[in-house]
């Protein structure tokens, strides 16, 4: 799974909802395509985040197994309001 954010000083993680299958470890790889520093941290049903701050024009990865199916919201602790869901589905479900 990829996520990067939105160019320039657009504060959005691009895509800002991702879905991925039940029962899986899932390799999360961050990328900073803006012009500022962010970062991903999961605030509720997954404790994992991107081990530092990235740098504009970094990338930073971790794995992840999230629970059940259901909705875990991401954020970038940096800038308020910058927030993304990763979704996990059935097992049939592919990305």
């Amino acid at each position: 799974m990829t996520v990067t954010t939105a160019p320039g000083d657009e504060l959005a993680f691009t895509p800002d909802e991702v879905s991925v299958p039940s029962g899986k470890r899932v390799h999360v790889t961050f990328t900073n395509g803006s012009a500022v520093a962010h970062n991903m941290v999961f605030t509720s049903g997954i404790d994992a985040s991107t081990p530092t701050i990235v740098a504009p024009g970094e990338s930073a990865g971790f794995a992840v197994k999230p629970g059940g199916p259901g909705s875990y919201p991401f954020v970038c602790t940096i800038h308020d309001g910058m927030h993304g869901t990763l979704i996990v589905t059935g097992a049939t479900a592919s990305r």
